[in-house]
């Protein structure tokens, strides 16, 4: 490789260090906490008015918050060496629409209490571990060269442990709407963000 496309690769490489730091990451860190609020809502409106508008929000929105990721794997993977800007993904997540079943009063005291632990823990705990996860993000690569964690390389164990707790809230707000009698699990019932990555790619 030549001296001048070394320093291509080199320029182009600290224009994503760049993007990272000063827009994608802020962008990112700024709609979490919208995000986080807005998510349980997607069956609700579902449900009640057969539109599935918050659907389209929230696919809007992780377009960018997995922006970081993007990045950061243009940085550490490719060096900058591609053909094409890393932009933002083209779709959202994958998600489960929510069944759109009759209130049964005889399970009031599920619904009650999904809520609860939707409201008062739940959302909270997504909102603080949100942003764990969207500074972590660009690192996976440098994190999967260190050790595996149960049978996952480091980077993508911690962003998917993460994103479990992250995404609870919208588990729970199926929960409700479901009035479902089992306790919803985030580390049964949740998805891995690795997975839902590679199906935005």
């Amino acid at each position: 490789m030549s001296s001048n496309e070394k320093g291509k690769e080199v320029m182009m490489v600290l224009l994503l260090v760049l993007v990272l730091v000063v827009l994608s990451w802020p962008l990112a860190l700024f709609i979490a906490s919208w995000y986080v609020w807005i998510m349980p809502f997607e069956g609700l409106f579902l449900a009640l008015f057969k539109t599935d508008v918050i659907y389209t929000v929230t696919d809007f929105l992780e377009r960018f918050l997995v922006w970081p990721r993007v990045l950061g794997r243009a940085i550490l993977e490719e060096c900058g060496s591609g053909e094409t800007f890393p932009l933002p993904p083209t779709q959202g997540f994958e998600k489960e629409r929510i069944s759109d079943g009759k209130f049964d009063w005889k399970k009031i005291h599920f619904t009650i209490l999904w809520l609860a632990l939707l409201i008062l823990i739940s959302i909270p705990l997504a909102i603080f571990l949100m942003w764990f996860w969207i500074i972590v993000m660009p690192f996976e690569g440098l994190l999967n060269k260190m050790t595996e964690v149960n049978g996952k390389e480091l980077g993508e164990w911690l962003s998917d442990f993460l994103f479990l707790f992250v995404t609870w809230p919208r588990i729970l707000a199926k929960a409700v709407l479901e009035q479902s009698e089992q306790f919803p699990n985030p580390m049964k019932e949740g998805e891995s963000s690795t997975d839902q990555y590679q199906a935005t790619e």
